[in-house]
This record gives structure tokens, C-alpha cells and sequence, in this order.
């Protein structure tokens, strides 16, 4: 039973690829891979979007915001 499930899952991806040999069928899910990576959209601009859209929600900067007044206040009664 063992050996017929190791036998099954070696040779599993060059059956489910349609690969004519493992070498094949790893070289096609490297290559699968790849092709996946490069669709997705960088960190970099999927953290931008939601810079943007938190910056939309909260409005603009006040420059002369004072935290300090700001919770020395949240502490008066």
C-alpha cells in the first residue's frame, strides 16, 4: 500500500501535466510558477492603492496638529 502511494505521487505531476518525463513536467511547473509571479501586482503599488484610499477616508493633513494638547485634553475631566 505504501509503495503503491509512493509510486502514485512520483509520478502524479508528469501524469497530471501531460509531460512525456519528469524533467518535463518540473521544467513546466517552474515555468508555471514564474508566469504566475509575474501577474501579480507588486507589493509595493498593492499597499500604495491602500495608502490612497485610507488617505481618501481620512481627509487632509493638518500640519499644526498639537498631540500633545491634543491628550493632555483627553485627559481633563
Amino acid at each position: 500500500m505504501v509503495r503503491e502511494s509512493r509510486t502514485f505521487s512520483r509520478h502524479l505531476p508528469q501524469k497530471l501535466s501531460k509531460a512525456p518525463n519528469k524533467t518535463e513536467a518540473v521544467r513546466r511547473a517552474l515555468q508555471h510558477e514564474l508566469d504566475r509571479i509575474r501577474q501579480e501586482v507588486p507589493l509595493r503599488e498593492r499597499v500604495a492603492k491602500i495608502q490612497g484610499k485610507f488617505r481618501a477616508r481620512m481627509g487632509s493633513n493638518k500640519p499644526n496638529f498639537d498631540m500633545k494638547r491634543f491628550t493632555d485634553e483627553m485627559w481633563e475631566l
